[in-house]
């Protein structure tokens, strides 16, 4: 395995801060509307962020600023955090947090429940005998064993599990029951082969948005990106 030396990070970092410089700079000279701006921004996201809420942010931004290149990673809720704080992404699509990040700014893109689903052929079953198929790490992880703590509920465990789609397909394959936001089952072709309930007492509500970080907003192209969500 091959990993940076503290030297070759500053080196990146370095390299990362003289490109975001360099694309101001040309931008302050040379443009003379938003349609001159040029550069690149590069955003992270889960699969459901991609096919509901970012297409058409991402088409808007494109319409007022065609010459700025947008490219597009998915992946778990989870990874969004390194990629941010490495400055592999520019910009993540994830779960706020409940102890925010000092090094990001954070803005709210969509409120959701969560909600409880288990596979159609456990209809009728308890809570307590369908055993729970858990989000491996990350907030919502989180979210759901405080939920679960607070309010005494012992529920077993099938597995820990990275990824909320994941998640979804083996509630769907009748593995076990799961914790989800409402709109990962609403965005999914997997909503049919589940029954989603609720639980009392009733579930927390997350909050989804878009994060960056403070020091990369030096750049135009993602500054405008910044002001446009």
């Amino acid at each position: 395995q091959v990993k940076l030396t503290d030297e070759g990070r500053k080196v990146v970092e370095f390299a990362r801060a003289y490109v975001a410089a360099y694309e101001t700079l040309k931008q302050d000279l040379h443009a003379t509307d938003p349609g001159e701006l040029t550069g690149t921004i590069k955003l992270y996201s889960t699969v459901t962020a991609a096919y509901t809420f970012l297409p058409t942010l991402i088409k808007k931004f494109h319409h007022l600023y065609p010459q700025v290149k947008t490219y597009l990673e998915t992946g778990s809720a989870q990874g969004a955090w390194d990629k941010l704080l490495k400055g592999e992404a520019d910009f993540a699509i994830a779960i706020r947090p409940t102890q925010p990040h000092g090094e990001l700014s954070y803005k709210k893109i969509v409120e959701t429940p969560l909600v409880y689903l288990s596979p159609k052929s456990g209809l009728g079953k308890n809570v307590s005998d369908m055993p729970l198929i858990f989000p491996e790490k990350g907030e919502l992880s989180s979210l759901i064993d405080m939920y679960l703590k607070r309010n005494n509920l012992s529920l077993p465990v099938h597995s820990y599990v990275e990824g909320h789609e994941a998640i979804l397909a083996m509630v769907a394959s009748g593995l076990g029951s799961a914790i989800l936001p409402k709109i990962v089952i609403e965005n999914s072709h997997l909503k049919r082969s589940v029954a989603v309930s609720e639980l009392k007492p009733r579930l927390p509500r997350l909050e989804v948005g878009i994060f960056v970080r403070k020091k990369s907003l030096s750049s135009a192209p993602r500054a405008a990106f910044w002001a446009f969500v």
